[in-house]
């Protein structure tokens, strides 16, 4: 008989995956930030709602046991709220609510690959734990 052993943290991140809802596309705000997220702000549109976007929430690995969260989106979104938010010398972040975690956005490049944002982060560990990890 053999045992399989499952690493509880695996689990709980396989658990949190799916309440983020990361199989079908989602909306959700977003804010501009200092690189050091000390200032920041809701991007609101010209009629004075939240500015929102369209994409796909997940998580990658940083380094054992570590993740950052992340929202997929298309680049020729992130790139009209960005300047946006560059307009505020400030860096786009997504965010559901005002209690939500610092996270990145995560584009494609014209070459096809994945790059996260440059912003503030907080990490993510298995077992519930949100830490500064500072500046992506």
């Amino acid at each position: 008989m053999r045992i399989v052993s499952i690493n509880k943290g695996f689990l709980l991140i396989l658990l949190y995956l799916s309440l983020c809802g990361v199989v079908h596309s989602e909306t959700t705000n977003v804010v501009c930030a200092s690189i050091d997220g000390v200032e920041w702000e809701w991007l609101y549109d010209e009629d004075g709602r939240y500015t929102q976007i369209e994409g796909v929430w997940g998580i990658q690995p940083v380094r054992a046991r570590t993740y950052i969260k992340y929202f997929n989106v298309a680049k020729e979104k992130y790139n009209e709220i960005q300047q946006r938010c560059q307009l505020q010398a400030k860096f786009a972040h997504p965010a559901d609510s005002i209690f939500s975690s610092w996270s990145l956005f995560k584009i494609i490049t014209e070459e096809g690959l994945y790059m996260l944002t440059e912003g503030y982060v907080n990490t993510l560990m298995p077992y519930g734990g949100i830490t500064d990890s500072g500046i992506h």
